[in-house]
């Protein structure tokens, strides 16, 4: 069960030290609260009125709970924790969003010890941008180009846009600008500070210069500022190992990273090359979902010889569709377009992620 799993992890990793499980009196319910990060985790029955402390940051219900509590703490979040159907039917059923132990554990390691702040858990510096109120960030990245990043950011983000979420595209290529080049047909800069409305029905940010007298720290207060009005801020990054300093800010804020590979050598020898050495140094591994994208009608590799390669468990692939080179021609994503019956089998694709836990 995911949930003896998860308790074990915090206490290898010292975030149990202080914990305790607690009791409710009222309903068979076990309530395990955290104390030193502040998380109370349910166990795999209904709540029925369990209490949850005032100072909780992070609740985590097991998909199998029949029922939740009414009221969270007024700073709490909330998510279903857990792989398949059922968790995805009672994120639903709640409008709570779902997602993986690994994602949960992840959410935790960020919740320091209650210090001179009267008890109350704070995020460690830098991580703003995961289990905190605002968008949530999904960066589609690889360090090679030309294995999808811009397809699946143009037509992921118009998807959700239609689906009534409020999106913003960045492009954090300095460079290449293609996303800008598809939404607004020219290629030019933009300013984080300043998104521009696109008729795709949602928000981009132009493609954002490596500014070197730009630190870090203001890097991401930038973003902070960003993601407080959007739900989603979708981010195509440049393909290269060379991270600039928008791109390692965005990623380091994440809380989804779909880290794309072409079903190819080269593709799947860059990609490889970043897990071996960034992937760690970033802090990003419970985060991040392999997508095998066959940009070929026959490639190279099999999905399943990809992540086999790279050293990640594969978390979708994407069948070559036509349809995104007619995207290209015409500036349109592919929810904007009249489809046959058919459909598109590169959208089927995006919303498979979903299930997934890929965003």
């Amino acid at each position: 069960m995911w949930l003896q799993k998860f308790l074990a992890q915090l206490k290898h990793k010292g975030k149990r030290e202080k914990g305790r499980e607690g009791v409710n009196e009222r309903n068979p319910c076990r309530i395990y609260t955290v104390g030193d990060i502040g998380i109370t985790i349910p166990g795999a029955r209904a709540w029925g009125g369990g209490e949850i402390p005032a100072s909780t940051k992070l609740i985590f219900m097991a998909p199998q709970e029949e029922a939740g509590p009414n009221n969270f703490p007024p700073e709490a979040k909330a998510y279903i924790v857990g792989h398949g159907l059922a968790a995805w039917r009672l994120a639903v059923s709640k409008g709570l969003p779902a997602i993986t132990p690994e994602k949960a554990l992840a959410l935790a390691g960020e919740m320091t010890p209650p210090a001179e702040n009267g008890g109350q858990v704070q995020p460690q510096p830098g991580k703003t941008g995961r289990g905190n109120s605002g968008a949530t960030i999904i960066v589609v990245y690889s360090s090679k180009t030309s294995v999808g990043k811009t397809s699946v950011t143009a037509n992921l983000g118009t998807m959700l846009a239609k689906e009534g979420k409020k999106v913003c595209l960045v492009d954090a290529d300095p460079g290449g600008r293609t996303l800008t080049n598809l939404a607004l047909g020219i290629a030019t800069t933009g300013d984080i500070a300043s998104p521009q409305k696109i008729p795709w029905g949602l928000d981009l940010v132009p493609s954002l210069p490596d500014n070197p007298a730009i630190s870090m720290t203001e890097a991401k207060n930038s973003i902070r500022e960003l993601a407080g009005g959007y739900d989603i801020i979708l981010v195509d990054a440049p393909g290269r190992l060379e991270l600039p300093l928008y791109t390692r800010a965005f990623l380091e804020t994440a809380g989804h990273i779909i880290l794309m590979a072409s079903c190819d050598h080269a593709a799947v020898a860059a990609v490889r090359a970043f897990v071996a050495g960034k992937m760690d140094e970033l802090q990003i591994r419970p985060i991040t979902h392999l997508v095998a994208n066959q940009t070929q009608p026959l490639p190279p590799l099999k999905p399943g010889e990809v992540a086999k390669r790279v050293g990640l468990e594969l978390t979708g692939v994407i069948p070559h569709d036509p349809l995104v080179d007619r995207m290209f021609a015409e500036g349109k994503p592919i929810p904007l377009m009249r489809l046959g019956r058919k459909g598109s089998v590169f959208l089927n694709a995006l919303k498979e992620l979903k299930t997934k836990g890929a965003y």
